[in-house]
């Protein structure tokens, strides 16, 4: 890897996805600033997860196949929205949207079977009544194209 030390990926390194940090890669090289790993609990592999869909899940894919990212450079919404068209370019499946993290705006990038590069499931975060909840990446991104 050339963008990432396999350090900012911690006890989760040995069960990422090679798929997914060859994408991460990429993605950073072409967006030409720093991103980081979402200081999170749970923004890379999680294990014994409720959920049978999220892509973090190593114990239903043997993997971690997303990672949650952030940088400070996602200042506005045409910042996010070409890390957004990066995301598509380099094919990651999964991409949600987030100018509400802390402690900086972010993406979840992942690399979901169920869908092919270049049609990815797309979504994105919004503070609702004071939660963070899910709405569509259009709703964070001014408009992009569903």
């Amino acid at each position: 890897m050339k963008h990432f030390d396999k350090s900012e990926f911690g006890e989760s390194w040995a069960v990422m996805s090679r798929d997914l940090l060859e994408k991460l890669d990429e993605w950073r090289g072409l967006l030409g600033f720093p991103v980081i790993i979402s200081p999170a609990q749970g923004a890379l592999a999680r294990y014994l997860s409720k959920s049978k869909t999220s892509q973090h899940n190593v114990d239903r894919w043997g993997e971690c196949r997303a990672a949650d990212v952030m940088s400070k450079h996602f200042e506005t919404v045409d910042d996010m929205r070409r890390g957004y068209d990066l995301a598509v370019k380099v094919g990651f499946t999964g991409i949600g949207a987030s100018m509400i993290w802390r402690p900086h705006a972010g993406f979840h990038l992942d690399v979901r079977k169920s869908r092919d590069p270049g049609s990815p499931a797309k979504w994105g975060y919004a503070r609702v009544d004071g939660r963070q909840k899910v709405v569509g990446v259009g709703v964070v991104l001014g408009g992009v194209r569903a």
